[in-house]
């Protein structure tokens, strides 16, 4: 075993050395936009041809939630590693793209090996459509033994950890939620996806673990497995390519609308880390009677824009939900940029939204000044960002908070630092760097899961790098 282990790490370097080369090609052409360029170009070309068997909406939404979904599974960092690949190693670019997006690679000079991309797409729509029919069968056994969801409950997609807790005065989304003045009211139960969060209370309020969809009882759930069944014969028999990709999708808009309007959830939240993939079950949810809201917890959500590049080319473009919870007017306007604006959707403006806490309190002397910056990750998944100009980096990142610390020391004043977040993927000179910072007498390092609020308010100041949300925070709170 480990001579292959070593053939692996070995191969697995020689890619990354190719990458590099390509993105060095790029760099030196100041040519570092071009994945963000790709993105937004295919985001935004119709597929053409999509039918999905089973699909009763108009022709124009299954192919943009069909584009949205395959951009969310195809267009990704992967794709980005190959682009790179496909430029340093001065090869075809071979990986499963429709012929749309194949064409626009072409205009952009890269070369494809269009006859192997298509094979590989429709490969990869058989490989979707038997993923959809096992998901299908699991779906089942799920249904018939899910728990009973009284009425008056919400649902909160992609929930964190940190986002619900038993404690009211916690600054979490849950919290928050209910101190918005526009919440639902008589909710007794609160729904969730993340199976690694094991609170069952909420103050006064249960907490479920849920898909988000409706529960199906008696009749409905043979009438759902029978007609899933169907769904999941007919698209393969009459060969609807996007049907197999979608086979799942499909299904999951099936059985909204067999199931009750009595269960359907007061109020379903999904934020921005998902923004560009609305499912296509919550427009059947939304016709049922079922809030579909979208909120906001950042404001650091665009690239940085060059003079020379000033028009928004990013996939922004591909949101379309009905009702917007943002922090002010600034980020109001910016959703009018990108959404088929019309008197049907709504753009609340509600101010700041808490996100995560770990509920601790701080230890901060009172005369220290926040600092917010960005978590650099490293340089090998940094590349595939497509990230331009190059700020988000260790160098950056480095001097910013050796410049802060420096000066502030000087005047006897403390540097209360909190990273962004920490995972997997931070650039390993960065947390050097916080080590070497942590030595010296006037640093505090907080930790990434205490909550921004809390550290902004025990501060006589804040200081945060270009375009963190924190800033917004400190001026809500009266911090200069």
């Amino acid at each position: 075993m480990l001579p292959i282990r070593l053939l692996l790490i070995k191969n697995r370097a020689s890619k990354l050395r190719v990458i590099r080369k390509g993105y060095k090609i790029l760099k030196e052409r100041g040519d570092l936009g071009l994945l963000q360029k790709l993105r937004y170009q295919m985001s935004s070309q119709k597929i053409k041809n999509v039918t999905v068997f089973g699909f009763h909406g108009a022709n124009d939404c299954i192919e943009f939630s069909t584009r949205q979904f395959l951009i969310s599974k195809f267009v990704n960092f992967s794709f980005n590693r190959a682009i790179l690949y496909s430029i340093g190693a001065n090869k075809h670019f071979k990986r499963p793209l429709p012929r749309e997006w194949q064409n626009i690679l072409e205009c952009n000079g890269i070369k494809v090996n269009k006859s192997y991309s298509s094979l590989l797409w429709t490969i990869n729509s058989f490989y979707f459509w038997i993923v959809g029919c096992i998901k299908l069968i699991k779906s089942i056994a799920s249904i018939a033994t899910m728990p009973d969801i009284p009425e008056g409950h919400v649902y909160f997609d992609s929930l964190s950890k940190g986002g619900i807790s038993s404690n009211n005065s916690d600054k979490n989304i849950i919290n928050w939620y209910f101190r918005w003045t526009g919440h639902s009211k008589n909710v007794s139960t609160i729904c969730h996806n993340n199976i690694d969060i094991h609170c069952k209370k909420s103050g006064k309020r249960n907490v479920l673990y849920t898909d988000g969809l409706p529960e199906l009882r008696g009749r409905q759930i043979w009438m759902y497995a029978l007609y899933a069944f169907y769904l999941s014969f007919m698209n393969i028999f009459l060969l609807r390519i996007y049907g197999c990709f979608m086979l799942f999708e499909v299904i999951k808009y099936t059985r909204v609308r067999i199931s009750d309007n009595n269960k359907i959830a007061n109020d379903y939240l999904f934020n921005n880390s998902f923004a560009f993939l609305r499912p296509l079950w919550t427009y059947e949810m939304e016709s049922k009677g079922g809030r579909i809201l979208f909120y906001f917890y950042s404001t650091n959500n665009e690239p940085f824009q060059s003079k020379s590049n000033l028009k928004f080319e990013t996939q922004w473009h591909l949101i379309r939900w009905p009702h917007y919870l943002v922090w002010d007017n600034f980020q109001a306007e910016f959703i009018k940029n990108f959404d088929d604006f019309s008197a049907s959707v709504i753009i609340e403006v509600v101010g700041s939204i808490n996100f995560s806490s770990s509920g601790v309190v701080p230890n901060i002397p009172l005369n220290s000044v926040a600092v917010f910056d960005v978590t650099p990750f490293r340089p090998a998944l940094y590349m595939t960002l497509g990230a331009s100009p190059e700020y988000y980096t260790y160098s950056i990142a480095s001097q910013f908070l050796s410049d802060i610390q420096l000066v502030l020391d000087e005047k006897n004043v403390n540097i209360a630092h909190k990273m962004k977040r920490n995972h997997a993927f931070v650039d390993r000179r960065y947390q050097k760097k916080l080590e070497q910072l942590d030595k010296k007498g006037n640093y505090i390092k907080i930790h990434p899961d205490i909550d921004t609020i809390q550290v902004i308010s025990k501060s006589i100041a804040c200081i945060s790098m270009p375009f963190t949300s924190t800033a917004l925070m400190a001026k809500l709170e009266g911090k200069p």
